[in-house]
């Protein structure tokens, strides 16, 4: 063999050992950081580590805790099957619903349970699942001012 034959097989021998792991495969991307403030822990599901998934998991009390029981459901269903459409119409929603359709999927509450409001139907508002993301996250941000 030559001697640029011979150089070329052992850089080829020399990068494999850096790009591949013990076993012969190739690594995977190193996960990114923590979305939580002050975290950095590697990213497990939906930007948060496994303990800033479990933290929160355990702050946040079940849906029946919350007030989502069968009556709910019902409810629910019920205005929906009235509503089918949703109801928000500001210029974000009307382009989101040229875009994706406006087929009501979830019933946003007016004045919010926690807030005092009930289910009765003049308290209710069927939004499609973009508007009411938007607009629970809008009320998030405005409570922690």
């Amino acid at each position: 063999m030559t001697r640029g034959v011979v150089k070329l097989q052992q850089a080829q021998k020399a990068y494999a050992k850096c790009v591949n792991d013990r076993r012969g495969r190739v690594p995977m991307k190193p996960r990114s950081a923590c979305l939580t403030p002050g975290c950095g822990g590697p990213v497990v599901y939906r930007g948060r580590c496994a303990e800033c998934v479990a933290m929160i998991k355990s702050e946040r009390p079940s849906a029946a805790r919350q007030g989502d029981n069968r009556a709910w459901q019902q409810t629910r269903a019920e205005f929906l099957s009235c509503h089918p459409r949703c109801e928000m119409n500001d210029a974000k929603a009307i382009e989101a619903h040229r875009i994706y359709g406006d087929v009501a999927t979830d019933v946003d509450h007016v004045v919010p349970k926690a807030a005092g409001g009930g289910d009765d139907w003049g308290n209710l508002h069927a939004l499609c699942h973009r508007c009411h993301a938007r607009r629970t996250r809008q009320r998030q941000l405005t409570e922690k001012g």
